[in-house]
């Protein structure tokens, strides 16, 4: 193995990494969200949708009851699961406020990816929505505030705004990382390599690069990091955000700042499409207090798939507005995993403003419990604590009834803890909920009726759970119980079968040696 440069040492925002990431999501679409590649709970589970429903239901009943429809725009909008949230939430959960905004809601869903928005736009929470012309799919890149398209590529003007949501977005565009050296600026550098086979020019190292949706393709490469000496001016676009970077590094004789260059330049250009009430919405995670950009540290990506993902610093945003004039409320707490912030161009924000966002977001903190309640309740049921994982997805349940996700696992956890009766309950209801099809219900309640000793009702939820995907783990099961009603021939059949899809699936290959070529 021999190491290749694949990028030199080149500006980080700058880096053929930002072209990979927009090259896997152009290939990737959804499933860069649904194969659990990207994460997205955190700002778009029901939980959260209800916290922005709340504020737009009563920021709408106060600055735009007169409109016969009110518009907001989503960036970034991913699979699409934060709309279909958002209205289930205003429908149901939001009271008489969201109830009359919910029939006058148009939503523009927009993403840079066209096969991510097409395919958003078919799955079943929102192809109803976009039927019915609550949901407008439309393409969008935050670099390029000017062009806003339907899918066909036609302009879309929609009426001035009333929100525009930008969840998990800031983070993905690339900053500015900048560091206060005392009297002197630095701005981060990558160099991109990779080990190759022989000695093959660089050009060839380049292949690895030719399928973005490769798996871990950004983790196999190596990225090191540097600084270098720049002046403010030469390493930010023009405008105004010097006077944004120094404001924000004041009385800081040393910094590490991530500069959201692109980020703010979207707030300006498309401030316009606005109405003189209208917000900007951001929710993302990272730093909320100035003194934690304080010292000099590298300021390394996550990676999710194959992007990359920098934390979000807020008191930029606080510099950002008074050098703008803007108006700004944002929550403030070190110790949320997900912060909040409310822009608007111009006019201060009065008393009833803060009120409903002390509401909605500062005193509210429902879309980080259901992310909490959900992380509790998986480890202990990885942990064989049933009864522990039981009463955290029963909270899961209680803030987000609909969800037939959270249902299946409360119904999967009370088969392990025993409560064959409850657990049966559960999942017999919850079958029949919106997104059931997402789960092996079938499977589930054959496991249910095998732990209750009701062997030929687990023999036919098994079989009907083969209907729809056949699976080694159904096989064999259904060979074990093929096996106690002395169906041999069907029993061996189904753990060969079970092996011809996985071939070294142990309980397939233990239960047919067991049972033998001898069986009758």
């Amino acid at each position: 193995m021999a190491k290749v440069i694949i990028e030199p040492w080149t500006p980080a925002h700058r880096s053929l990494c930002w072209r990979l990431a927009d090259a896997y999501f152009a290939c990737r679409g959804i499933d860069a969200w649904t194969k659990g590649e990207i994460p997205h709970d955190a700002t778009d589970n029901y939980g959260m949708a209800r916290q922005h429903a709340r504020f737009l239901a009563e920021h709408a009943a106060a600055t735009a009851s007169a409109l016969a429809e009110v518009w907001v725009l989503e960036v970034g909008s991913g699979l699409g699961q934060f709309a279909a949230n958002l209205v289930r939430a205003l429908e149901v959960d939001t009271g008489d406020a969201g109830r009359a905004l919910a029939p006058r809601l148009k939503i523009v869903l927009t993403d840079y990816a066209t096969k991510t928005v097409e395919q958003a736009a078919e799955s079943p929470n929102l192809a109803p929505l976009v039927a019915r012309g609550t949901v407008i799919p439309a393409l969008f890149d935050m670099r390029h505030p000017a062009r806003l398209v339907d899918l066909a590529g036609a302009p879309l003007s929609p009426p001035p705004l009333t929100a525009v949501y930008a969840n998990y977005v800031c983070c993905v565009l690339p900053p500015r990382n900048l560091q206060r050296r005392n009297d002197r600026w630095f701005e981060q550098l990558v160099q991109l390599s990779a080990e190759v086979d022989g000695e093959g020019p660089a050009a060839d190292a380049r292949e690895l690069l030719s399928d973005p949706t490769r798996d871990s393709l950004l983790e196999e490469l190596t990225l090191l990091w540097g600084w270098r000496p720049v002046e403010p001016a030469a390493a930010l676009p023009s405008g105004i955000h010097t006077e944004v970077l120094e404001a924000t590094a004041e009385a800081l004789p040393e910094a590490t700042i991530s500069y959201p260059a692109s980020f703010i330049d979207f707030l300006v250009a498309f401030a316009p499409r606005l109405s003189p009430s209208g917000v900007f919405i951001i929710s993302d995670y990272g730093r909320v207090e100035r003194g934690m950009l304080a010292g000099l540290t590298d300021r390394k990506p996550q990676i999710y798939g194959n992007s990359l993902a920098f934390e979000v610093h807020f008191p930029v945003f606080d510099a950002f507005a008074d050098a703008a004039g803007w108006s700004i409320l944002r929550t403030d707490d070190r110790n949320r995993s997900l912060h909040t912030a409310l822009l608007r161009a111009g006019g201060a924000f009065q008393a009833d403003d803060v009120a409903r966002f002390d509401d909605s977001y500062r005193h509210a903190h429902q879309g980080e419990d259901l992310v909490d309640f959900y992380d509790i309740a998986m480890r202990a049921a990885d942990d064989e604590e049933f009864d522990r994982a039981v009463r955290f997805y029963r909270r899961c349940v209680r803030l987000d009834p609909g969800s037939a996700h959270y249902r299946y696992k409360l119904a999967d956890a009370l088969a392990d803890s025993g409560d064959h009766a409850r657990a049966l309950a559960e999942a017999m209801r919850s079958r029949e909920l919106p997104g059931a099809k997402d789960h092996d219900f079938d499977f589930l309640l054959g496991r249910i009726h095998a732990l209750r000793d009701d062997y030929g009702a687990a023999t036919a939820w098994y079989e009907r759970s083969l209907q729809l995907e056949e699976h080694q783990v159904t096989l064999t099961n259904l060979g074990t119980l093929y096996e106690h009603d002395r169906r041999w021939g069907d029993a061996r059949a189904a753990y060969r079968r079970a092996l011809e899809l996985q071939p070294d699936y142990q309980r397939a290959i233990d239960n047919l040696a067991s049972l033998g070529e001898d069986a009758p």
